[in-house]
């Protein structure tokens, strides 16, 4: 889940949380009843909630035990970064445990995946050890624009 997400979802003072509810209905609802439920309390459609179900993988039941979720999101496949992160964190994790999730907002470095509430991208699957440690890595993302009359850098 993006750090975005977590912190909406997470607010004080929120009560009756869409997101939190969404998770609960999709992990009971075996014949939709629930999310039906939920679809018509919160005045939104059936399709409102089953797209954020596959858009947020981590949502699905099926998924609830996966320890890690790699970026599927389209600057991450075309790049063809992904196959190193599996590769890595499957050697870490076990294959069973690494789930696909669509953009984690890291377009501009690619090697996305999620881990323990957190986003990491770039460089950071070298540093996978100490990311499963809990330690804090030192992660270089340091994305520097500059806005000229005729230039346009975008890079680090």
């Amino acid at each position: 889940m993006s750090k975005n997400i977590s912190k909406l979802s997470g607010r004080k003072g929120l009560k009756d949380n869409l997101f939190k509810r969404m998770v609960d209905a999709t992990s009971k609802s075996k014949n939709g009843k629930e999310i039906r439920q939920l679809a018509e309390e919160y005045h939104v459609g059936m399709s409102t909630i089953h797209g954020a179900e596959s858009f947020y993988e981590f949502l699905r039941p099926e998924h609830k035990e996966k320890k890690a979720w790699i970026c599927n999101g389209s600057a991450c496949m075309c790049a063809g970064t992904q196959g190193k992160i599996r590769k890595k964190l499957s050697e870490k994790l076990g294959e069973d445990n690494i789930g696909m999730m669509f953009c984690l907002g890291h377009c501009y470095e690619t090697n996305a995946f999620h881990y323990n509430g957190h986003n990491y991208a770039g460089n950071d699957i070298d540093q996978i050890d100490e990311i499963i440690k809990g330690k804090k890595i030192n992660s270089k993302k340091n994305v520097f624009q500059k806005f000229c009359d005729k230039n346009y850098t975008y890079g680090r």
